[in-house]
């Protein structure tokens, strides 16, 4: 019954976020923000190597509630192709929640719902929140912050 109640929340969570998102007309410069968002998800779903090296600012700090402290560049990339070879992703669902641009930053905040199957061949999805600061180089966003963490739902 509480796995139920969890899954009823998770869906309902997803189409009020959904319908947030769709009903928002974003500026253009929040627009491009969010592309870079979509494209590099689609390179870690990929898994072509491309994500986060080429994303990312040297200087990236990323952090999430399953890591003890804030990691680097190299860390990130390590942590990224061991996460690769232990799991595939399946399919992704990211939704933006809310888009802040002020001059040459951004703060982007979004829900995930991601599907893996595991090298041992089990399959599972995971619900995320992220936070995520990007900065412009000339004409490109780079990740500069990233954060995820799992949403609570009151339990």
């Amino acid at each position: 019954m509480r796995k139920i109640r969890k899954l009823l929340l998770v869906a309902i969570f997803f189409v009020a976020t959904g319908a947030q998102a769709q009903d928002r007309a974003w500026s253009d410069v929040q627009s491009s923000v969010w592309t870079v968002v979509e494209q590099s998800w689609d390179a870690q779903a990929a898994e072509n190597g491309k994500w986060p090296a080429d994303f990312v600012r040297d200087d990236v700090i990323q952090w999430s509630d399953n890591i003890p402290a804030p990691r680097g560049k190299d860390a990130y990339i390590a942590w990224q192709r061991s996460v690769d070879e232990l799991s595939d992703s399946v399919w992704h669902e990211i939704s933006p929640l809310a888009i802040t641009v002020v001059g040459d930053t951004a703060v982007v905040a979004y829900s995930g719902f991601l599907g893996f199957k595991n090298s041992d061949g089990s399959s599972g999805t995971v619900v995320r929140s992220f936070v995520e600061v990007l900065i412009r180089d000339g004409r490109s966003w780079k990740y500069l912050a990233t954060s995820d963490f799992s949403p609570s739902y009151g339990n």
